[in-house]
């Protein structure tokens, strides 16, 4: 039992659902936006693949197109390089907003 529960996968307490969208992210230290390209999401995370390498506890905002006018404030929590690119898992600071979480997650 304890094994299971040291799991990341075993700790996460939304359902995760595949998304394949593109994504806005600002980075907060500088401004920046940039796109990523969604792998999952859930109504407390999301994981993508990003062309830019970010830090673990970076701070961002999340804008989904469908939505543009709603961000998400979120945490980075993993990252993990590949040969071409960055896989990035995030947490938002809160759930999401039922409308998010509908674009994200259908």
């Amino acid at each position: 039992m304890l094994a299971r529960a040291l799991r990341p996968s075993e700790r996460r307490h939304h359902t995760r659902s595949t998304y394949h969208g593109v994504l806005q992210l600002q980075s907060l230290d500088n401004g920046t936006w940039f796109a990523v390209y969604g792998v999952d999401a859930s109504a407390g995370g999301f994981a993508f693949v990003s062309d830019f390498g970010l830090r673990r506890g970076e701070r961002l905002n999340v804008s989904v197109p469908e939505l543009p006018a709603l961000t998400v404030p979120a945490v980075v929590r993993h990252v993990t390089a590949r040969a071409d690119c960055y896989f990035v898992g995030i947490e938002f600071d809160e759930p999401l907003p039922g409308e998010l979480e509908r674009c994200l997650t259908a």
